[in-house]
């Protein structure tokens, strides 16, 4: 790819079935992964950039929601040291806390619905969080975290109905964030913890919303027709998303509305992790 004015170092799930890395600057890639049998992606950097923790379908396991879970995986970001860590009971959407110790993802317990579950890097024990949700990201103070939580599953019986939820830090104190019979997925925290990027379908396929860190003041930053999809803010504060009507086209959107589209990621499929800065 062609050198370009953006900086960092981006993880993703490739066509091919693997992980791979680009420079954002100088477009140059990078392989990680080479398991055969099954797709690698969802990858999220450890805190210090040594590590991806990534899902991978080269290991499926049964769920009681019939859709299946994924292996949950660690590998250096040079492709070495790859390792299962979810064991016989897979798992979905995980994430690394912000001290790099802890990695906690969405697993089924004896076959029953979903928790989160907590990974000691360290020990490699993983310990039943008791708390139902799929996804978690933790505020950049590290005080709250959020996850995301079907409302079916929450209330005992309703249609679907995907919704943002916040926690303290210890997974205690819920609120729930949204309330919309449209389904509601998170994107990220802004850097200083005061907004939140979602992306929801109140009007379409999937808009792109920002609200604050307490629910309140929720308005669409994108809203074009079909469906984006809002994957997070970066460090300087531009908020990242995609268009994803036909071939996924990926763009930054500034606080004072700039748009630049990221060539480097056209037509890759999400997810991506971004880093600020590359080792």
């Amino acid at each position: 790819m062609p050198a370009s004015a953006l900086s960092g170092e981006i993880a993703f799930g490739a066509r091919d079935g693997h992980l791979w890395l680009i420079n954002a600057r100088s477009g140059i890639r990078q392989q990680v992964t080479g398991g055969q049998g099954g797709v690698d992606f969802d990858p999220h950097w450890s805190p210090d950039g040594a590590r991806i923790v990534f899902r991978s379908t080269r290991f499926h396991v049964p769920d009681p929601q019939g859709t299946g879970l994924d292996g949950i995986l660690i590998v250096n970001r040079d492709g070495s040291h790859e390792r299962l860590i979810s064991g016989d009971r897979g798992g979905l959407f995980p994430a690394w806390s912000p001290d790099g110790q802890t990695i906690v993802y969405s697993t089924s317990f004896d076959q029953a619905n979903e928790h989160l579950a907590a990974y000691d890097v360290a020990s490699g024990q993983t310990r039943d969080l008791a708390l139902y949700g799929e996804g978690v990201q933790w505020t950049p103070d590290r005080a709250f975290v959020l996850i995301g939580r079907e409302q079916r599953v929450v209330d005992g019986g309703g249609p679907q109905n995907w919704e943002i939820w916040r926690f303290r830090a210890d997974f205690t104190s819920p609120v729930r964030l949204t309330d919309n019979p449209a389904d509601d997925y998170f994107g990220g925290w802004s850097p200083d913890g005061s907004q939140i990027l979602f992306t929801t379908k109140r009007d379409d396929a999937g808009d792109v919303w920002v609200m604050q860190a307490d629910g309140t003041q929720a308005h669409a930053v994108v809203a074009w027709d079909g469906n984006q999809a809002a994957a997070g803010f970066l460090s300087d504060g531009r908020m990242l998303f995609t268009d994803n009507v036909g071939q996924p086209a990926w763009y930054l959107l500034a606080a004072g509305g700039a748009l630049q589209r990221v060539d480097i990621l056209a037509g890759i499929d999400g997810p991506v992790s971004w880093r600020a800065a590359s080792l």
